[in-house]
């Protein structure tokens, strides 16, 4: 009867320190976190998926350990692309040789308001003569960057959708 009582009190313990060492994690984790973008919430799905695939393979209880950690890392894969914004940088390389990069011009002193100053965005070779054409193909460009995100995260979403029920260890 005492042997039980100490095993059981051994393993309160153990979950206790267990508990204490993952509550610091997380601390550390969210001492970064805000409650005000989108982003946020893709950050915390990803951090725990990437625990619970650890999880998985340190564990490895299961058979398809390798198989779920695989499919849970596709998806952490996923939602790190679209935090991290790496679409743009992907669809502008080309652009971006031919016509340089978007500066930011402050109008004069003299024209700036009270509360605010007017701004406007040029290309380096941006000259009158090309604007339109500049700017036109900067949008077509944006907007296939921006469809590659949503496509990355409806990816990622519909691969939890599919797999996440067989996640666990």
């Amino acid at each position: 009867m005492k042997q039980r009582q100490r095993i059981k009190q051994n393993s309160k313990l153990r979950r206790s320190k267990e508990f204490k060492k993952k509550l610091n994690e997380y601390r550390r984790f969210l001492k970064d976190d805000y409650d005000w973008d989108y982003a946020y919430i893709l950050r915390l799905i990803s951090y725990k998926l990437k625990r619970t695939r650890e999880c998985i393979i340190k564990n490895n209880l299961v058979t398809s350990a390798h198989k779920i950690a695989k499919q849970i890392k596709q998806v952490e894969t996923l939602l790190n692309r679209v935090d991290n914004h790496a679409y743009a940088d992907e669809v502008l390389k080309d652009f971006h040789r031919k016509y340089g990069q978007l500066r930011m011009i402050m109008a004069p002193k003299e024209k700036r308001g009270k509360n605010s100053i007017p701004v406007h965005f040029k290309f380096a070779k941006e000259i009158p003569q090309n604007r339109q054409k500049i700017h036109r193909e900067f949008r077509k460009l944006m907007n296939k960057a921006h469809r590659m995100e949503w496509q990355d995260l409806n990816m990622a979403f519909d691969l939890m959708k599919k797999n996440i029920r067989g996640w666990w260890d």
